[in-house]
This record gives structure tokens, sequence and C-alpha cells, in this order.
């Protein structure tokens, strides 16, 4: 072998040598990337900034590890961290848009949480602007189906936040985008129900409910004259922890799958509703005997009640812990389609009155719950807006009994539009 080929052998290993290394290095990296997502799943916040920040020390160019950190440090509420690693995938993501909205957008609410409310404004009209930019999925390979979800997103989160700074024209703005995109949420003004005129087109009507704790339950409702479809965004007291949103999905999540669990609802209800009653007449000082009496039957059907429905009791809580874990918003996002578009609409002091074509029904109801993080989930919703068991889809709106113990700031009621 001459002294050539000798070199040139050696040369080859080196270069085989440093190939292996450098795909050791990104198995390792895929691997930690893939655990810092499994924590993040788990909310175990501290264990996922460790797996990111090895990724980072491996490649500090790793756009995956530096989001993912982000939401970590978001979750542990080291919002500056949080801040500096969307603002360092933000600087290295010029040529990818939809990478760069993404990073907008989680920017924009950490500074929601940390009271920065127009700088979050701002992030959130940059990213619709990157989402409008042309061949943004070719430049990433992004399907047009998850640009059009990110956009949505956002939008509705601009829009919302536009509306708190009394920014109405960019909030009708994001509507009239939104209704671009097939989500008809236009409304013709933001006003506050209390301020607003009678309109037969329609609009946006702020609904507000204070529960006896004194706690605030906020809802934008948006109906249109010519549209078959309500939105309402509501946002329920801040106190609201994920865990009740966690508890609201299961719940909604396993009705299809167990009716009986309505069942269970209905009938727990009915006897607690009962308890309350007897609770209110009885005297502690002087209880008589058929009160007594009373009080021993409402015992004895609340024991056969938690015999009978017990089994999913446990179905529920295995339900939740499927949704738990995920930092969802107090807030829901409702859609409801009518089988007619809505005729017109007035509104006085203290109803909203919504007229529709005779025969109009309830077609389908949707919910959709967001997540700080990004994470949502919609569910049908249709077997909610019955109301229980007091109405039936195959009945005309304008016949259902739309009585409630939350009145709020207004009451709705449909009427037939002859």
């Amino acid at each position: 072998m001459t002294k050539k080929e000798k070199k040139l052998i050696a040369v080859i290993g080196l270069v085989v040598i440093l190939l292996t290394a450098c795909a050791s290095k990104a198995a390792n990296a895929t691997e930690k990337i893939e655990l810092g997502q499994k924590y993040l799943t788990e909310a175990n916040y501290t264990e996922a900034i460790a797996a990111f920040t090895e990724v980072i020390k491996i490649d500090p160019s790793n756009i995956e590890a530096y989001m993912g950190r982000a939401e970590a440090y978001k979750g542990l509420k080291q919002y500056d961290d949080a801040k500096a690693d969307y603002t360092e995938v933000i600087g290295k993501t010029d040529e990818m848009p939809y990478t760069q909205a993404q990073a907008y957008m989680g920017r924009a609410e950490v500074y929601e949480l940390t009271d920065e409310t127009t700088s979050a404004e701002s992030d959130y009209s940059v990213a619709i602007d990157l989402l409008d930019e042309d061949d943004i999925g070719m430049k990433e390979n992004i399907a047009d189906t998850f640009i059009r979800e990110l956009k949505i997103k956002v939008l509705q989160l601009h829009a919302e936040i536009c509306i708190r700074l009394g920014l109405y024209d960019k909030a009708l703005d994001d509507y009239a985008m939104l209704a671009e995109l097939g989500v008809d949420m236009t409304a013709e003004n933001q006003k506050d129900s209390s301020t607003q005129d009678e309109s037969s087109v329609g609009g946006t009507y702020v609904w507000n409910y204070a529960d006896e704790n004194g706690d605030v339950t906020k809802m934008q409702l948006t109906v249109q004259a010519g549209s078959r479809q309500m939105n309402a965004i509501v946002n329920y007291p801040s106190n609201l922890d994920a865990e009740a949103i966690a508890g609201i999905i299961a719940g909604y999540t396993l009705k299809k799958e167990y009716p009986e669990i309505e069942e269970a609802y209905l009938e727990f209800q009915k006897a607690a509703e009962a308890n309350s009653r007897l609770a209110e007449r009885i005297d502690v000082n002087h209880v008589t005997e058929a009160q007594m009496q009373e009080a021993e039957a409402l015992a004895a059907q609340w024991e056969a009640l938690e015999s009978k429905y017990g089994s999913y009791f446990q179905i529920y809580e295995n339900e939740i812990q499927k949704w738990a874990g995920v930092d969802w918003r107090p807030q829901i996002i409702e859609t409801v389609f009518l089988s007619n578009p809505v005729s017109r609409v007035e509104k006085t002091s203290d109803t909203l009155y919504i007229y529709v074509p005779t025969g109009t029904r309830y077609t389908k109801a949707i919910m959709d719950f967001i997540s700080y993080s990004g994470k949502s989930e919609s569910i049908d919703a249709t077997d909610m807006v019955m109301e229980g068991k007091k109405n039936n889809l195959s009945q005309p709106i304008y016949e259902w009994d739309m009585s409630s113990n939350m009145i709020g700031s207004f009451k709705i009621e449909y009427r037939e539009d002859k």
C-alpha cells in the first residue's frame, strides 16, 4: 500500500468518525426533545427545562428546544426566561414565517400574563402579518390546515385583547378576517350591552353574570341577521383553574360514551335541591319528627344513588386525568348552528330578542377549549344546549324553556318571525 493510499484511508476514517459523532449527537438531541415534550404534557416543567437545555447545549440552533423550554418556563411562571427564549426563536427564524408567528404568539401570551397588554397586542399583530405572507406553507412545508388553525387562534386572541384595550376597529378587522376563514364572528360594534342601541342587524353583546361570591363570568355573544351561526366567547372568573376546565372537558366527553352520566348528574342535582329545600325549612333547635323522616329518606335516596352510579365516579376521575396537566384558559368559545338564518335582532335594557323563521331549530353546538400553551380541544356540545331534559332538538327554538338561574345583565329570548 502506497503512502498516498494510507493517507486517503486515514482521511476517510476521520470523516466516518466525525459523521458518526454528529449522528450520535443528533440522535441524542432527538431523544432529549421527545423527553422534554413528554415532561411538558405531564406538567413536569422543571425536568422539561433540563431536557431542552441539554438539547440547546448540543445544538444551540435547535428551534424546537427553545420553543419547548419557553413553554416550560411559562408553566413555572418564570416569565422573563420564557420571553427570552421566544425572543431567541424570533431572531433565528427570519426565513421561517410560520415558526416565527408561533414564537410571537407565545411571547404575546406571556406578555398577557405579565399585564403588558400593549406589547401582547403588538406581538399578535406581527404574528397575523407573518401568517398573511405568500407561500408561507412552502417555506417550511406546512400544511394549509395548520396555517389556518394557527391564524384563527391568533386572530381570536388578538380580537379579545383589542376589545380589552378599546381598539374596536382592530377587533372588527379581526372578525372580518375570521369570517373570510369561515369563522363567522363578525360584529357591528363591540360596546357593552348596557350602552348598545337597538339594532335589527345584530352585533356583539357583552353579558355579565356575578355569582353569590361576587365572581364574574363575562360572555361576548355575536348574533348577526342573515347568519345561521352564533358565537360566544365565555370568560370565566380567573380563579377557575385548569383542573376545573379539565373536569368540564371530561364531563362533556363522557356524555357521548356514557349517557348514564347525564342521568346520574340530573338525579344527584334533583336530590341536592331537595336537601337544600329541607335545610331551609329546618329549625336546628326544633326538628320535627316529619322532618327527621324526610331527612332519613333523602339520606337513603342519596346512598342508593351512590350505589347505582358509583362505578361512573371512577370513570369520570380517569377521564379527568387525560385532560389534566394542561394549562387550560378559563375560557370557552361556543358556536351554535341553526337550521335557518337569524331574521333580525332587538336589544332592550334587559332582554336580547333573536327573531328566527318559523320552524327554526338548533342543529349543532361546538365548544372549543384553548390552553395558554396553544393546545386546543373541540367538543360536540349539541346535547348541552338542551339544558338537560328541558328541551328537544326537534322543537323550534322559540318554543324552548330558556329559564335559568344565571340571568345576568340581560335575558336571551328567541321569537318566531312570522
